[in-house]
This record gives structure tokens, C-alpha cells and sequence, in this order.
């Protein structure tokens, strides 16, 4: 008997509205209103999103009684436009002498970690589903990974000088320069509020280069989530969770001979997750701080142990709301003495008094949040494994230090300790995490906390909600960029009734498997042979049964 993968669709849901929940009484203000209106106007004015006077008080914990800020609303808005339930399309248009040099330039560079000589490329018009943006730029992103098949972009939707483009690839770069009212033009320029973008793939999870979509990028996107679930334990933000959001998209690039729009019939078409970077609107979305510090674990020695402060291990990216100047002698000062000053997190958490010290000046449920989130998905490329990545960020209305955790494509493997447990977890006893090692009240906050989260997870070693995102991710989303469902080949009219129910499973369904079950209008059965076959995914899984035993095992006593 063949198996098959059970999907429930509620009878009476449409895809355009949510059902409300039962048992709520809602209540319209003006305020509701202004949200609604401000989340359907597309592409906002930037002064309407920033600028938001920091709270004067202090909180504890978590306030969550005001949602009508402008965080609240960049927040909301972001999520509804970008960060959703579907899979984007983003049409670039640009210079085909551009695009190849890219590549190119970074080939030249030995795939080094960073490349001197690397631009921001012009794009003539990015089209993001149908919101178009004119004059955006583009630059090569990543450390390691710049000389991957296909290369990762940030992307600036307000960046109007520095600039360039070429007509042909044996041509030298030249600097655009747009005329005053461009530049104004582009500078409130952005994308249902976000200033930036990042198209973000990875060696780790199977694609060519120019592959008409079919590429797995399953790990960032189910890590992701995986992580943000930590805040359903114990919550320190004020919406959403510390950890970048990921989405898909199948990205267009139509490349342009010369200056010619007309001209532009070379096309590849790509799969990329998309992500959120790590900008000072990232904290006002989460923790209204308008004014954050933070500093990036770096080049594999980030807070090693032993390791003094050096612009080598730590990037510190914004000191007090504001990218840092690296020529700014002044505020390199300021960023040092902030991680190996008299006064320190690292001073203060390598003293005698480290657990005084961790207690009131670092966000305790933060650390064990990331803790439990960075171990459940084998987030080794990171603060607690390879001394890289993550950042660590001073909440200006606390003055406390939290953590936010960054580049999770080195995640999910079958080479990544996946045996590791509980105990194996911060062994080498960085100083932002020791005390929760040494200290028996931490230590048993965190196991008693990981334990809850764990069976929030995975209902046994085979089933569980992070097993079905997984399938959710491989059959949705991997499906939708691959132009292929389950059920093609099928009669026409059987076809469009199956990509229907699909596609309402895929935005708000819950899956089962089962092997034995008979065709109801509320159900959509798809045989094994119908379902797209991405091995990629089988790791996934396989790391997940062998996470859930080890921690399992280490919770019990069983090392």
C-alpha cells in the first residue's frame, strides 16, 4: 500500500482573510484603523518609521501594552508584506557587464573574506512582487562564502553615492552620479519600511548556478524558526524574537547590454532565501530602542577565551544607533571599553564576582533562549561553537547586554556534533556564558527551561512540530520555487483542484502522515512518488532524531 502525506484544510478558510478566533471579543479604535491603513500602503515614508523617543523606564522583562509605535508598526507591516506565508518574486533589472563582474572580481580575489576592491553594483529596478524600486544597490556579501557558485547580495534600497556600474565586463567600474533630486528620491526609498535586504544562499544546501529555481535552501529558513520558538518559553523581546527572519523567493535577474532597458534578454532565473540584516531597525521592531550597540562575534575568535579585545574578533556595527566609523578613533575607544573596560561585560564577567555580574548586566533569559535555540538546530558557526556570527547588543532602556543570533546556514548537518547534549553545550566556557554553567540556580533554570522546550518540538524522535517544518518548508515552499506541486501530470482538471487545496495547505495547513485514509473534500492525499524527492532534506531529519535523543538522554541523566 502505497504511503501518502495527509494535509487538513479547514472548509471554510480563504487565503486572502485569517479566521478570527472563537471566544474573542475585538474591539475597533482609531488606532486599529491607522494600523490597517498604514500596512496596506505599500512603500512607506521613512519618517514615518524612525525617530521614536527610547521609553525612560527600565523594564525587567517584557512590556507589551503598546503596539502603536513605530516599531510596533515597521513590525507588523514587514511581516504582512515580506516576511509571510508565500513565496516572492524579485525581478532585477541591471547591466549584464555588472552582474558578471561580480563575480569575477571576487574570483580575482582569491574568494578571500573581503575583497578590497569589492562595489556596490547599480540595479537599474528591483521589482518586488509588484512593488518597483529604481536605483537600488547591490554588493557581495559573506566571509567564506564569496566565491560560492552562487554568490550572496546585500541589497540597498537608499544608498544613492558610491555607486557603480559597467556596460562591459573589460570595462573599469564608473561611479554614477545622480542628479540632486534622484538623490533625495532614493534616500526615503524603501520596502514596506526595510532599507535592506539580503539574497542569501549557501553551499550547504544544493543549487548550480544557473539552475531555473530548483535549489533546496532549507536550513536558514527552518533554523530560523526553530529559534524564534524559544520565546514562547520565556520572552525578551517586545514582538518577534532575536534571530533574523528568513523567507523565499525566485529572483529574475534580466541583464541589460549597455544602457539599454530594452535591451535586457539575457536572463537567469535563481532561487534565494531572503533574509532581514542586522540594522538598527531590526532593534526597534523587536525592543523600541532606537539607539542600540552592537558587537559581532568575528573571524572565528570572537570572546574566546583569553582573547583581549582586538578590531580582529569583534566588529563592533553600530555604537549607540549608528553604523560605527572605523576611522573614528574616538568611538573605537568608546566600542573597547564597552567589552574589555574597567567596567566591561568581559571585565566584569572574567572577575571574582562573574555571577553578580552576569545577573545584572546581561539579559539572563536571552542567554538561555540562544543557548537553547543554538544547540537544538547544531548552530556551530557561532558564539557558543566557532567564536563567530552572532552579536551581542546593549539594550539602551535596560543597560543590559542581549544576544541575536545571525547566519544560520551552517545548521542542521550530519557533520555538525550531532550527537551533542546538554552538557556538551558551552564547554569551552566563554565568559557571556560560563555562569550559566557554573552557577546551580542558572543551571538549572536552563535545563528545567530546555526540557520544555525540547517537547514543545518533537512530540517523539519521529514526529513533532519542527519535523513538520521541515515538510513544510520541502513540500510548500521548495515546490512552489521548483514551478512543480505534487499532482502534476494529472488530468487538467484534477491538476488545478489539487494546486488549489495545495496551495491553502501550504499557507495555513497542518500536516499528518498517515497511510491509511479516503478522499473527503477537506483532505488532499499526495502518494510518495508524487512528492518532489529533495534529498537535501533527509540530513535535516536525520540530525533531528539524533538532537532529540542526545538531549533527551542528557536531561535525564543518562550521559
Amino acid at each position: 500500500m502505497s504511503n501518502f502525506i495527509l494535509r487538513k484544510v479547514p472548509s471554510n478558510w480563504d487565503r486572502r482573510s485569517k479566521p478570527l478566533p472563537t471566544g474573542i471579543t475585538w474591539a475597533i479604535s482609531l488606532s486599529t484603523i491607522s494600523s490597517f491603513l498604514f500596512i496596506t500602503s505599500g512603500c512607506v515614508n521613512r519618517a514615518s518609521l524612525v525617530g521614536s523617543k527610547a521609553s525612560e523606564e527600565a523594564p525587567s522583562t517584557v512590556a507589551k501594552e503598546d503596539e502603536s509605535g513605530r516599531g510596533a508598526e515597521l513590525w507588523r507591516l514587514t511581516e504582512d508584506k515580506v516576511f509571510n506565508k508565500r513565496v516572492h518574486t524579485i525581478e532585477i533589472r541591471m547591466n549584464k557587464g555588472s552582474y558578471d563582474s561580480l563575480y569575477s572580481d571576487e574570483r580575482a580575489n582569491d574568494c578571500k573574506s573581503e575583497n578590497p576592491d569589492a562595489k556596490f553594483a547599480h540595479i537599474r529596478s528591483l521589482t518586488f512582487d509588484d512593488q518597483r524600486l529604481n536605483n537600488v544597490a547591490m554588493r557581495v556579501r559573506g566571509n567564506t562564502s564569496r566565491c560560492i557558485s552562487r554568490l550572496q547580495f546585500s541589497l540597498r534600497f537608499n544608498r544613492p553615492e558610491k555607486v557603480f556600474k559597467k556596460n562591459q565586463q573589460t570595462e573599469d567600474w564608473s561611479e554614477l552620479d545622480y542628479p540632486q533630486e534622484v538623490k533625495t528620491t532614493i534616500e526615503a526609498q524603501n520596502l514596506f519600511g526595510l532599507q535592506s535586504l539580503t539574497l542569501r544562499r549557501s553551499p550547504n544546501d544544493t543549487s548550480a548556478v544557473n539552475d531555473l529555481g530548483r535549489g533546496s535552501l532549507l536550513r536558514e529558513f527552518v533554523s530560523s524558526w526553530t529559534i524564534a520558538q524559544t520565546e514562547k518559553i520565556n520572552e525578551t523581546t517586545k514582538r518577534g524574537a532575536p534571530v533574523y527572519r528568513v523567507g523565499y523567493a525566485k529572483v529574475i535577474w534580466r541583464l541589460c547590454n549597455n544602457d539599454g532597458d530594452k535591451d535586457c534578454k539575457n536572463t537567469i532565473v535563481q532561487a534565494y532565501n531572503i533574509a532581514e540584516e542586522i540594522t538598527p531597525d531590526f532593534f526597534l521592531m523587536r525592543y523600541d530602542d532606537p539607539k542600540p550597540t552592537v558587537i559581532q562575534h568575528n573571524k572565528a575568535c570572537g570572546f574566546k577565551p583569553g582573547r583581549s579585545f582586538s578590531t580582529e574578533c569583534y566588529d563592533v556595527e553600530i555604537l549607540e544607533g549608528r553604523r560605527l566609523n572605523d576611522s573614528n578613533q574616538e568611538q573605537i575607544a568608546k566600542a573597547k571599553d564597552l567589552v574589555d573596560g574597567a567596567s566591561g561585560v568581559i571585565t566584569l564577567l572574567t572577575s571574582e564576582t562573574a555571577i553578580d555580574s552576569f545577573k545584572r548586566i546581561l539579559d539572563v533569559d536571552a542567554f538561555i533562549n540562544y543557548l537553547m535555540g543554538a544547540s537544538m538546530v547544531g548552530h556551530w558557526d557561532s558564539a557558543i561553537g566557532n567564536y563567530n556570527n552572532d552579536y551581542l547588543y546593549l539594550h539602551s532602556p535596560s543597560n543590559k547586554w542581549k544576544i541575536i543570533t545571525w547566519d544560520l546556514d551552517n545548521t542542521f548537518s550530519r557533520f555538525a556534533n550531532a550527537t551533542a547534549g546538554v552538557a556538551e553545550i558551552g564547554k569551552d566556557k566563554e565568559p557571556v556564558f560560563a555562569p550559566i554553567y557554573d552557577d546551580p540556580e542558572l543551571r538549572e533554570m536552563f535545563r528545567s527551561r530546555m526540557a520544555v522546550y525540547l517537547n514543545n518540538l518533537h512530540s517523539n524522535e519521529s514526529e513533532g512540530a519542527l519535523n513538520e517544518k521541515i515538510i513544510e518548508a520541502r513540500d510548500c515552499y521548495i515546490g512552489e520555487l521548483n514551478n512543480r506541486r505534487p499532482g502534476l501530470g494529472k488530468p487538467q482538471a484534477e491538476q488545478n483542484d489539487l494546486e488549489k487545496l495545495l496551495d491553502r495547505i501550504c499557507k495555513n495547513g497542518r500536516i499528518w502522515s498517515s497511510d491509511t485514509a479516503r478522499r473527503s473534500p477537506d483532505f488532499v492525499f499526495l502518494r510518495d512518488e508524487e512528492k518532489m524527492n529533495i534529498e537535501a532534506a533527509n540530513p535535516m531529519f536525520d540530525f533531528r532524531r539524533s538532537r532529540y535523543r542526545a538531549i533527551k538522554r542528557d536531561l535525564q541523566g543518562q550521559n
